[in-house]
């Protein structure tokens, strides 16, 4: 049983230093654009991410909790800073019903997917995040995926960029929306992009403020 807790514990460790390096990246980038408040923003998720990381250590869950989708992504997507060559098209309903999520695991969920979008696509193409009731939906203009290897992007270190990538961002997605009471599904076709989909369990109560 111990063995099998630090190897969690491992794989939670590795799925956060992941995305905080991704975080890391943005620091840099920002400071050399000299956009301080978009530098200070990806610090606090830093911090933010480790403090997951600690609590995850002591054997608590994350708090889900009712959350407004329509108002959630247009934060997020506020506040997105995408390469200068990708167009974003933004399909949100003006109001959805709430969602049983986490915001810190729905944005990660969504950054990760966001970047491996735009890594399918050199950073040059269109991408389009989608809102329904129940789901969230990522999708990008890249070559897609080989239907040989739809079956493995899921699991922990396969990678389809070879050295450049890690391979635990799609773990990370699908552990993350596991975490939440959801899950995650892919439609790809050669030549024709790639399609993520966040399923969640809809909320009863008022979404909690953002």
């Amino acid at each position: 049983m111990k063995t099998s807790k630090l190897e969690a514990i491992g794989s939670a460790a590795a799925g956060i230093a992941h995305d905080i390096n991704n975080h890391l990246t943005l620091i840099v980038n920002h400071l050399e654009a000299e956009d301080l408040r978009s530098a200070q923003q990806a610090a606090r998720r830093c911090a933010d991410l480790t403090a997951s990381l600690l609590s995850y250590c002591k054997g608590e869950t994350a708090q889900t909790g009712p959350v407004d989708p329509a108002a959630f992504l247009r934060h997020f997507t506020g506040e997105l800073r995408l390469p200068e060559d990708v167009a974003l098209v933004l399909e949100i309903p003006a109001s959805l019903p709430a969602i049983t999520a986490e915001p810190l695991g729905l944005m990660r969920a969504l950054s990760n997917l966001i970047s491996n979008a735009c890594a399918a696509m050199s950073g040059s193409g269109t991408l389009w995040i989608a809102a329904s009731p129940g789901t969230i939906e990522v999708r990008d203009s890249g070559p897609g995926i080989p239907a040989d290897r739809l079956k493995q992007i899921f699991e922990p270190f396969f990678s389809t960029k070879g050295a450049q990538g890690t391979g635990l961002g799609l773990p990370i997605v699908r552990e993350t929306m596991r975490g939440q009471g959801g899950s995650v599904t892919v439609h790809s076709e050669p030549g024709c992009g790639a399609r993520f989909t966040l399923h969640f369990r809809t909320a009863a109560s008022q979404p909690m403020a953002l």
